[in-house]
């Protein structure tokens, strides 16, 4: 499938369009958003305004679409982390050092103007949402592979729902000056530590 701009004519084949996200998720992740029409971000990404309006009708569209790539490519990464695993135990905590890794490019700019922009905040917490439940997921896996006891899992789950919706709040960066890279990173050792023995 295509990306089409009908005003421009241009259209954008599958392969340049994600290589146009990925190439907007780094400059996204390094410089933040905000301050960046599109001329600027076509001049990082070395293309025409054109070429990005034809990615994206808008400008508040375009960065919903590069914050969505960046979750999901962020998920991606975590999931292949997993998949090295063999032991069910030590996943779930390998999935949350797959999602600080993932954070951990992402600068106080991006952040920030994630935070003022509702469209992109909402894919972070639905991100945050996602990988809470994903965590769960794998801490059930170990249960049934006899690796994890059950009260634990429960108990880890929880605990994985509380922090991960207050790193994505803003709150434990707050509380701890933790951005959400390191939280996360803590809360992998937390949760590793958590089913271990």
């Amino acid at each position: 499938m295509t990306t089409h701009d009908v005003e421009s004519g241009r259209v954008l084949s599958p392969r340049r369009r994600d290589d146009l996200l990925d190439r907007l998720v780094q400059v996204f992740l390094a410089q933040g958003f905000a301050a960046l029409g599109v001329d600027d971000l076509a001049l990082r990404c070395h293309c025409s305004a054109a070429t990005l309006q034809a990615l994206a009708p808008d400008p508040a569209y375009l960065r919903r679409a590069v914050v969505a790539r960046y979750a999901a490519r962020s998920a991606d990464a975590a999931e292949q982390r997993v998949a090295a695993v063999a032991d069910p135990q030590r996943r779930p905590g390998e999935y949350l050092a797959g999602v600080a890794a993932a954070l951990a490019p992402a600068s106080n700019a991006f952040f920030r103007d994630l935070e003022r922009f509702p469209a992109g905040r909402q894919v972070y917490e639905s991100a945050t949402r996602r990988c809470a439940d994903r965590v769960r997921e794998l801490l059930q896996d170990a249960v049934r592979a006899g690796r994890v006891r059950d009260v634990q899992a429960s108990f880890v789950a929880d605990t994985v729902t509380v922090v991960t919706g207050r790193i994505s709040s803003g709150a434990l960066l707050l509380s701890t000056g933790l951005d959400d890279a390191r939280a996360y990173a803590e809360l992998a050792r937390l949760v590793a530590d958590g089913v271990s023995g």
